[in-house]
């Protein structure tokens, strides 16, 4: 199929994003995200900022960040690199005379500010939890914000709805729709490369470099297991080239009625992928209404066979309570990041009726899962459902 094709639709989103959100203007607030990192050095604030430590544990939203030192480095590197070029013509020659190698100064400040610039691009704030506010219902829910609601749309539990949040990879649900949406083939084989890597926060990966897999495959454990190298080649892959398919991202998110979403990357490593619980209900209801989608965010285990290793390797979903069997669960996605804390998206059926599940800024591992399940309970137990 010529590219022109395969583009298509990419003109056609973009269209329909223009008369559907032109007009809109970005979230003013995003609590707990940080601006997008600047191709160039970053601006440096007038305070210091603290050094935050990441851990990662447990699902592959695990994000490794790494301790970023104080913003004032760099600035203090660069005004001795600019001292140092000030008084430079006026003490030439006894600085000539007294020590020949002075010289090579500028270069040791180059590479310190190098250095702290890509410090500072990486640093992301530690977790912090929402106020403690009690959700509308006599069930208590730790995460900071969440949102229960019918396949009709009414509410039957909030908590911070409307508060602008990182989602982490609950982002590859829109990269999914995307890839859907290109209808480009999904048998085609992508090689993994070394633009597939994760240069922000430094994450592992199992797909070793010049693994193969199809783009269905890729698609699979994507959204099943929240394999971020292989959500970052099915950007790179699209015919219009990884910074245009985050566009469409933005554009599908403007189509759907998402006013206070931003994405910054297809992976959701980027801790400027931001949004609301009432918008990622609309991004379940778009979801769920491809039958892929659902298969793959609801598979319990898949093995894969990239060519790098002798045998297959098994990939297990995210969400523990897919892996428990006790839900009937549709559509799943987890997320986490450092600064985000633990993410939940879900369809399920409960006491009968179809209802969507969002779960954000979660203190602990297990936070939105046992959100799910005390919901669940009283629910079931006459609680009102409408």
């Amino acid at each position: 199929m010529p590219n022109v094709l395969k583009v298509l639709p990419l003109a056609i989103l973009l269209a329909l994003s223009a008369g559907a959100g032109a007009a809109t203007t970005p979230p003013a607030k995003q609590a707990n995200a940080t601006k997008p990192a600047a191709s160039s050095a970053p601006a440096v604030s007038t305070k210091p900022a603290s050094p935050a430590k990441g851990t990662a544990a447990g699902s592959r939203d695990t994000a490794k960040t790494t301790s970023a030192k104080p913003a004032t480095t760099g600035r203090t590197a660069a005004a001795k690199s600019s001292k140092a070029r000030t008084t430079a013509p006026s003490s030439l020659k006894r600085a000539s005379a007294a020590k020949p190698a002075r010289a090579a100064a500028p270069a040791w400040s180059a590479r310190a500010q190098t250095k702290a610039a890509a410090s500072a691009a990486i640093h992301r704030p530690a977790f912090q939890p929402l106020p403690d506010v009690r959700g509308d219902g006599a069930v208590d829910v730790e995460s900071g914000a969440a949102l229960v609601v019918d396949a009709d749309g009414q509410v039957i539990y909030s908590k911070n709805p409307d508060e602008v949040l990182p989602i982490a990879s609950i982002t590859k649900l829109m990269t999914a729709l995307v890839v859907m949406d290109s209808r480009l083939s999904l048998d085609e084989e992508i090689t993994i490369t070394a633009d597939d890597k994760d240069y922000l926060r430094n994450t592992h990966s199992r797909l070793q470099l010049g693994s193969q897999l199809t783009r269905r495959e890729l698609l699979h454990i994507a959204l099943m297991s929240s394999e971020n190298r292989a959500a970052a080649a099915l950007a790179r892959t699209h015919p219009a080239g990884k910074a245009a398919f985050v566009q469409l991202m933005n554009a599908k998110a403007r189509v759907l009625g998402m006013r206070s979403t931003h994405f910054a990357d297809s992976t959701g490593l980027d801790g400027n992928n931001v949004s609301t619980a009432r918008d990622l209900v609309k991004l379940a209801q778009a979801a769920s209404a491809h039958p892929l989608i659902r298969e793959f965010t609801t598979t319990t285990e898949s093995e894969v066979e990239p060519g790098t290793r002798r045998t297959p390797m098994l990939y297990k979903n995210s969400n523990r309570l897919v892996r428990g069997g006790n839900w009937d669960i549709q559509l799943s996605k987890t997320g986490y990041l450092n600064e985000a804390g633990r993410c939940l998206l879900m369809q399920a059926e409960v006491a009968g009726k179809p209802l969507v599940f969002v779960f954000l800024s979660g203190p602990g591992r297990l936070t939105p899962m046992g959100d799910a399940n005390r919901i669940r309970v009283w629910l079931e137990n006459g609680s009102r459902t409408g």
